[in-house]
């Protein structure tokens, strides 16, 4: 509630009437965000499931399946994957998967072209559609292109 009403009498009231928070004018909006925001977050707890398409990733347990086929991820594959998975469908800067992957981004290009080619084979090979697509010159994105 947003109100000028300002006393204990009014914010007793106010609670009693069922509101969730009580918020008195004038007030800053950066406390009020707050406010809404921490409401949001009481009544949308974070899921411990990602879904991209027909691909599910399990955060608790590191798993993943696709169309309810589990695949078979090394440690590595799954960072990447779950880093693609979080900003999908934005496109991720590969410097920001080596940041992510490798302590201080210090990788060879053979060997981050390698670890995308396995990833490649375990999500799309194996499927008629591709969920992982480069964009050269930005980097990677994991989303399902309706045809």
């Amino acid at each position: 509630m947003l109100t000028a009403c300002d006393t204990d009498a009014d914010q007793l009231e106010g609670f009693l009437a069922g509101v969730d928070d009580y918020v008195t004018k004038p007030c800053a909006m950066p406390v009020l965000w707050a406010r809404l925001q921490a409401i949001y977050r009481r009544n949308n707890p974070p899921s411990d499931t990602l879904t991209i398409g027909p691909l599910k990733l399990d955060l608790r347990s590191e798993k993943a399946c696709r169309s309810n086929q589990p695949l078979k991820l090394s440690p590595i594959s799954w960072k990447i994957l779950e880093l693609l998975a979080r900003h999908s469908p934005e496109v991720v800067p590969r410097k920001t998967i080596e940041q992510h992957v490798w302590p201080g981004g210090q990788v060879e290009s053979g060997n981050f072209n390698v670890q995308l080619h396995m990833l490649r084979k375990v999500v799309d090979h194996p499927f008629d559609s591709v969920l992982i697509h480069t964009y050269t010159g930005k980097g990677l994105c994991l989303k399902e292109v309706q045809e």
